[in-house]
């Protein structure tokens, strides 16, 4: 088995463990083989999040990765929306960037300046090495203005 196969299992293994009182946890899984990837972002009514899928398996280069939040009445948090974990795999910083939100605040791929709040988040993965990456969505409830969080995970070259 590869190291990132390994890590992987490492992974889903503790995200599957479930005390006696609980049912094991679904975890969702897809492969993306195509230069776009797209993932849905659900928010319930108890601020409870899903990303579906909840693990994505990166094969090709220089992908997009397009999260979309449904329904509406929700918004990215506008500093903490998409952002993947330093203390996870601080390697994610030579794999993944947010497209828009370039170095020194300049957009190196996109002329894309909508203004107000935002339902959708581009993140560029160069998938040069492979890995696994765990990040964080952070979303608002545009009525009540709470927070709501979700963690789910990218791995690269599988």
């Amino acid at each position: 088995m590869t190291p990132v196969r390994l890590a992987f299992a490492a992974v889903l293994a503790a995200s599957l463990t479930s005390t006696a009182a609980e049912n094991p946890k679904h975890v969702s899984a897809l492969a993306c083989k195509g230069q776009v990837c797209r993932l849905s972002v659900k928010v319930d009514g108890d601020c409870g999040i899903t990303v579906e899928p909840e693990w994505l398996f990166v094969s090709g280069k220089n992908v997009r990765l397009v999260f979309e939040i449904l329904p509406a009445g929700y918004y990215f948090h506008p500093v903490e929306g998409v952002r993947f974990k330093d203390e996870y795999n601080p390697a994610w910083r030579n794999e993944f960037f947010e497209v828009g939100k370039g170095e020194g605040g300049g957009d190196i791929l996109s002329t894309d300046r909508r203004s107000g709040p935002a339902r959708e988040s581009t993140w560029g993965d160069l998938n040069t090495r492979p890995g696994v990456f765990r990040y964080s969505v952070t979303v608002i409830n545009a009525r009540t203005n709470q927070e709501c969080r979700a963690d789910p995970g990218v791995v690269n070259d599988w």
